[in-house]
């Protein structure tokens, strides 16, 4: 392959983006998404995998809706996504309407999955379902070929991290009201808007096709339980009874001092 070209990045607003203000974060992604496939092109053309890499000047939206076949939910081999099938023919018409040998196309979505999140001081977590923003992308020929996808299954190690986050767990709420339940929350509007730019272009070229880098925000990273148990030495365990896709782990300090104290329901 010598010459590559790049959609605009899509926005898939019928995917499961279930934020209550939906649209609003629909349009963030559409903004930041301009700011961000420049700065991808850019990176391919880093590599010096391609003789060539042109970004498509056509409209993101309309295009997507031309090209789109059906979206699949997937769980392949433990990993959650959404798995995107573009039409044969638009695909091909689109290839030799532009003079490229194949096409990136990337795609932003909305995905729910099961997640431990740990409280800023690593001393409590929630296990629930939380709504995130996730990428799929393919670089596809004209014969429909798929040549590289993401998630990658060919890699020896799958990972497959979320590009941001919808919800948070609000921990600081339910220790200040001494609630036995933790509640989660969407992030305001306002606070996508901040936290979008920080994101970088979700790729970076290793090999002969891209590979897809997200970077997470430290929050968010996972915690094992026992790094959680070791340090915290003269702590008690508490056990909430496990609400529908949701349980509880709080590690409160003991008052008595008299070492860990395992309480259940």
């Amino acid at each position: 392959m010598r010459t590559l070209g790049v959609t605009p990045i899509f926005v898939d607003g019928d995917s499961d983006i279930r934020h209550p203000e939906k649209d609003a974060v629909v349009n963030l992604l559409r903004e930041s998404n301009r700011k961000n496939e420049k700065e991808l092109v850019a990176q391919l053309r880093e590599t010096g995998t391609y003789f060539a890499v042109r970004l498509l000047e056509d409209d993101a939206d309309q295009l997507f809706s031309t090209l789109l076949s059906r979206r699949e939910r997937r769980d392949d081999a433990g990993v959650r996504y959404n798995k995107y099938f573009f039409k044969p023919e638009e695909l091909k018409n689109l290839i030799t309407k532009n003079g490229v040998d194949a096409l990136m196309l990337v795609t932003i979505n909305g995905l729910t999955r099961p997640e431990k999140i740990y409280s800023s001081n690593l001393l409590s977590y929630l296990d629930s379902d939380y709504n995130y923003l996730a990428v799929s992308a393919q670089i596809m020929d004209a014969d429909g070929n798929t040549l590289w996808e993401y998630p990658n299954f060919r890699q020896r190690s799958l990972t497959y991290p979320m590009l941001f986050s919808l919800q948070y767990p609000d921990f600081d709420e339910a220790a200040a009201n001494e609630s036995d339940r933790v509640e989660v929350r969407f992030k305001t509007i306002a606070g996508i808007a901040r936290l979008l730019p920080r994101w970088n272009p979700p790729a970076r070229a290793r090999g002969r096709f891209p590979s897809f880098t997200i970077i997470s925000s430290p929050i968010w990273f996972p915690c094992r339980s026992r790094s959680v148990i070791s340090s915290a030495a003269g702590s008690r365990t508490i056990r909430y009874k496990k609400q529908p896709n949701r349980s509880e782990e709080w590690l409160m300090p003991n008052r008595d001092g008299r070492g860990n104290k395992k309480i259940k329901d």
